[in-house]
């Protein structure tokens, strides 16, 4: 039984162990990982909420995922608005950094609301 095959005791017939059934599972996914591997993956970090709103946004619409596309649009919209109308950033290039949203800054935003 813990060869690469054993005995079945009622039905007599050879099968195979588990140790080798594991071992076939295993080479199939390390194959699987070395193939994907291989391919490139870009991964970019923006650092800018609007930025990756707007993103996901693209990404959504290009799912055709429309009502949860209009969520993110509306949030974008109204953080790109909030930022503009309280000086935090300017109108030509809103831009909410990652590093700004802070237990303060979310405070300040529901007072300012």
């Amino acid at each position: 039984m813990y060869g690469r095959e054993h005995i079945d005791d009622a039905s007599e017939d050879r099968k195979e162990s588990w140790l080798l059934k594991a071992q076939k599972v295993i080479s199939k996914i390390e194959f699987l990982a070395m193939l994907f591997s291989k391919q490139p993956v870009e991964i970019a970090f923006i650092n800018d909420l609007i930025v990756a709103l707007r993103n996901e946004l693209a990404s959504l619409i290009n799912d055709e995922n429309f009502t949860k596309a209009a969520i993110y649009r509306s949030a974008a919209n109204s953080l790109e608005q909030f930022v503009t109308e309280v000086g935090i950033t300017n109108k030509t290039q809103p831009k909410v950094p990652f590093g700004l949203i802070t237990k303060d800054f979310l405070k300040n935003t529901k007072s300012t609301l």
